[in-house]
């Protein structure tokens, strides 16, 4: 198995417990980075780039976990600094609560393609695509400080002044 890693920000997490659905996380990757992941995918056996499934939407990519359905996903860690992400003495446990949206966030993640089914009887049958299996969430708590706007030495009396001095 391939293991493969990738760092965006988190716009939908669902990593609670449910009996009935899977534990995933969207993450907004960017436009290269999908490219990046096509073009593994493309020497597939069985692609078809026209009909392909493919688990992202515009820049956002989507990672499922279907290990341990109905318990909160437990592959949560946390790194003081983003250079100790591949120590992994370095990682902590943390909790799925702290994956929310808006969050900078790294997964590790391994590619399992499946082939189509060809319509029979009363299945429509569907194209071969790609999943994203999820294996870890990692957080960085100094990578998700927002920097305060630096105005230097300037005194603003007034808002608006303040707003177009940025």
């Amino acid at each position: 198995m391939l293991e493969f890693e990738i760092k965006g920000t988190v716009k939908q997490a669902w990593l609670a417990s449910t009996e009935y659905e899977n534990q995933n996380i969207s993450l907004d990757i960017g436009a290269e980075a999908i490219a990046v992941i096509k073009s593994r995918v493309a020497d597939l056996p069985e692609h078809d780039s026209a009909s392909f499934r493919w688990p992202f939407t515009g820049t956002v990519a989507k990672f499922i976990s279907k290990i341990d359905v109905g318990e909160p996903f437990k592959n949560v860690w946390e790194v003081s600094q983003e250079s100790l992400v591949h120590d992994h003495l370095s990682r902590k446990p943390a909790s799925h609560d702290n994956v929310t949206d808006g969050v900078y966030a790294f997964v590790e993640y391994t590619m399992v393609p499946y082939l189509g089914k060809p319509p029979s009887g009363e299945h429509a049958g569907y194209a071969g695509g790609c999943t994203l299996q999820l294996l870890s969430v990692g957080l960085c708590p100094s990578a998700n400080k927002r920097k305060k706007p630096d105005y230097g030495n300037r005194n603003f009396d007034s808002a608006t002044k303040k707003k177009r001095m940025q």
